[in-house]
């Protein structure tokens, strides 16, 4: 009875003792081994968290499409709808903003009717129209046109807008009831109307600055001033057009200027050596008259554009080649000796000397009359070397024929 006894108690003890150690001896394999750590996962290289902040920095900024293509993203990396509040604010604000377009569109793009000013440049008059649409009213276009100006869809503009906007649309109208189909009269908006008045400001102070600059003589910066005036309040005045008129023709003048010194160049060089400068010089002059003309019209271009082309058309009938040779027309009924003659004359801008002298009295001739005498030798020996019969060139006169004369350089330098 007494081992009984002792045995019932002792067998609470070893339960507890047992299950004391069973916690020890699971604790002690589990610690063994370390917890594994669950990674975010990624998609194109970026956690779901990642798409989900460049798709709220896309939506800040406006661009709705590249913002639902992030969340989406971020939905494909961790799947789920914890994203359906996100994705569902994108796509409000992408069709306020498409409300919000096409009220600008309606109501603000149009053309501008009766557009006037006063001295200041302030708008007196200006107005746009809008059709009506089936259910619109005085009321609801006030509404639509109030969002416009604001840049808001209509359900997102202030209600004190709307008063504003119906009560300048019935100025405008009056208060009635709209037809379908019929144009309205709408406001300009009073930021249109300020940035208006201030460009006509600007273009004010953009005239005088020109006036001042013409005035001491600064053409180039009269002329840049006048190119940046584009407003019709100045640009349609009378001040405006006697500003560009002046600045024209002082330009005008400056370029006759020109004209002439290129053609005084041009005349002092001397046609053998420097034909190509010449001809250069004077179609360089041609155009600087026409530009001239273009500016101002007039007659006083006239005259010298007359001179510049008869000199140009002298000059194209002679070809001068790089070593000096001379290629021209001889005409039919005209010999070889005498087209070479008119050209040696045209080249040296003088007639030669003649004294009609003949052997024995050769030493009086002239230095003109043994310069030639050297041209044509000269000549002959050019045509020889070139295979060309140079007798027959000398006998050829009903033949019209291109001929090459050697240059007059060195045979009438004295």
């Amino acid at each position: 009875m007494e081992a009984r006894s002792r045995l019932t108690l002792a067998l609470p003890v070893a339960l507890i003792v047992a299950g004391l150690l069973v916690p020890t001896f699971v604790d002690s394999r589990s610690s063994s081994e370390a917890p594994v750590e669950r990674r975010p996962a990624r998609h194109a290289g970026h956690t779901a968290s990642e798409w989900a902040v460049r798709g709220k920095r896309a939506l800040a900024r406006g661009r709705f499409d590249r913002a639902l293509s992030y969340l989406k993203t971020a939905e494909r990396a961790e799947p789920g709808t914890q994203y359906a509040r996100e994705l569902a604010e994108v796509r409000r604000a992408r069709r306020r903003a498409v409300e919000a377009e096409r009220s600008r569109e309606r109501f603000l793009d149009g053309a501008v009717h009766d557009l006037s000013f006063d001295s200041e440049g302030r708008v007196t008059t200006g107005r746009r129209t809008a059709v009506v649409l089936p259910g619109e009213s005085l009321w609801t276009l006030a509404e639509r046109y109030a969002a416009a100006v604001a840049g808001v869809a209509p359900s997102g503009v202030d209600e004190r807008a709307i008063y504003a906007a119906w009560d300048r649309l019935t100025d405008l109208n009056g208060v009635r009831e709209l037809e379908v189909g019929e144009a309205v009269w709408l406001p300009l908006p009073d930021g249109e109307l300020e940035a208006l008045a201030a460009a006509n400001r600007a273009d004010l102070e953009r005239l005088e600055r020109g006036r001042r600059a013409l005035a001491r003589g600064d053409l180039e910066e009269a002329e840049r001033i006048r190119e940046v005036i584009h407003g019709a309040f100045v640009a349609g005045s009378d001040t405006f057009a006697e500003f560009a008129a002046s600045v024209d023709l002082v330009r005008q003048q400056e370029l006759l200027g020109q004209a002439r010194s290129l053609i005084e160049d041009a005349a002092a060089l001397s046609r053998v050596g420097h034909y190509g400068e010449i001809v250069g010089g004077l179609e360089d002059a041609e155009r600087v008259l026409l530009a001239a003309k273009a500016l101002c019209g007039g007659s006083q271009c006239d005259l010298p554009l007359a001179s510049i082309r008869a000199m140009l058309a002298e000059f194209e009938r002679y070809e001068i080649g790089g070593d000096g040779t001379v290629r021209t027309v001889k005409p039919a009924g005209k010999s070889y000796v005498e087209t070479a003659r008119e050209a040696v004359e045209w080249l040296l801008e003088r007639e030669l000397a003649w004294s009609g002298r003949e052997y024995p009295y050769s030493s009086e001739k002239t230095p003109d009359e043994r310069g030639w005498a050297s041209y044509l030798g000269a000549a002959s020996e050019m045509a020889t070397s070139r295979g060309v019969n140079f007798a027959g060139l000398l006998t050829a006169i009903d033949d019209e024929l291109v001929v090459e004369l050697p240059s007059p350089a060195g045979h009438f330098s004295y």
